[in-house]
């Protein structure tokens, strides 16, 4: 399968994009077919791994630094190398993940919700940016909301147990 090239643009770059979706996608097909929880998770591991890969190094070393500043709890540091991610290349889905997570971590909602949604618009089915989505309408006691984002993920990876129990407790308050 052939993508179409941007003057300029590499096309073996163009070609390994197209694989990486590809392998994405069917991924995402094994997901609504697989029942066994582990496989589930390996699933998803290798579907958040292969969003977070950058053909661009430099994204790939920001990435790795903005990280390690969240993991330190450098939060305003991740934000700018977050930032400095998503300038680079505002496609890259992952830069507005993980720069919605840092913004969750500070507690600020709206700006996370923000990022959530530049992500969804990149990535869709991004499970990880509608579980922080269905995160932040739990803060807010938005439960109604929550119910909804759960349920596009059951539509995403319908066998998953977390979700059945996420979805049971929701109901319950409202």
């Amino acid at each position: 399968m052939l993508g179409l090239c941007y003057i300029g643009e590499d096309p073996t770059t163009v070609a390994m994009n197209n694989e990486k979706k590809l392998k994405i996608n069917e991924l995402f097909g094994q997901l609504k077919q697989v029942t066994d929880q582990e496989q589930i998770k390996e699933i998803e591991s290798t579907i958040l791994s292969l969003w977070l890969h950058s053909d661009n190094t430099s994204i790939e070393g920001l990435m790795a630094e903005g990280m390690e500043q969240m993991k330190e709890s450098q939060y305003t540091e991740a934000l700018d190398t977050f930032g400095r991610v998503i300038k680079m290349d505002p496609l890259y889905v992952e830069g507005w993940n993980k720069r919605a997570i840092v913004y969750y971590l500070r507690g600020e909602f709206k700006r996370a919700m923000n990022d959530i949604q530049r992500a969804l618009i990149i990535e869709p089915r991004h499970f990880a940016a509608m579980s922080g989505m269905a995160n932040i309408y739990r803060e807010v006691l938005a439960y109604k909301r929550a119910l909804g984002v759960l349920e596009r993920m059951t539509q995403i990876s319908p066998h998953r147990q977390t979700l059945d129990e996420q979805i049971r407790a929701l109901k319950e308050k409202i």
